[in-house]
């Protein structure tokens, strides 16, 4: 019976430890399986999430942030960064979100931000996605947003397509040159 107690004690030392720890940094989550990230629970003061992925070999990735109009949510930071063979951020390896719309937050008590990575090469490896900012309101806050890999042609679609091109300008050069000599 003693055993028990002194195993429980120690479990329930071990998982507080390990919520400390979380409210310190604040937990790492992954991104669903479509790419989507998410806070629906952002409460008034500083907040900062970290969500981790793996880039599975060299691809370009683009993503999307955005704040409904009804939460008074102001984030400051969206960025990406490698983290290296320690497990560590690299920050050498940082890539910024850009703020699209803006809130004048001393003007206005709600409002709608958008944040947008434009299309970049991300190399093979696991990698974080940081939000941070402050929830302004008693209300809950909240932001959804999204990473995708975009669309890069394979080289034989891509020399097809520039084959096709030229060929059309040829016919209409010839159609051209036909219609003048008439």
């Amino acid at each position: 019976m003693q055993n028990k107690t002194k195993a429980a004690a120690i479990s329930l030392v071990m998982a507080l430890a390990g919520l400390a720890t979380q409210a310190v940094a604040g937990p790492v989550l992954s991104l669903d399986p479509v790419g989507g990230f998410q806070n629906l629970g952002v409460k008034e003061g500083r907040f900062s999430d970290v969500f981790q992925f793996r880039a599975d070999g060299s691809s370009s990735w683009g993503g999307s942030l955005l704040t409904p109009a009804s939460a008074a949510l102001d984030i400051d930071s969206a960025f990406l960064v490698k983290l290296g063979a320690n497990g560590l951020p690299d920050l050498s390896s940082k890539l910024l979100f850009s703020e699209l719309t803006a809130v004048n937050w001393e003007e206005q008590d709600e409002g709608s931000e958008q944040w947008a990575l434009s299309p970049v090469l991300l190399s093979s490896g696991d990698w974080q996605l940081h939000v941070a900012g402050e929830g302004l309101s008693k209300r809950f806050g909240s932001y959804s947003g999204s990473l995708r890999t975009a669309a890069v042609p394979e080289p034989q679609t891509l020399a097809l397509s520039l084959l096709a091109i030229a060929a059309m300008a040829g016919v209409a050069r010839k159609r051209k040159a036909g219609a003048a000599k008439a």
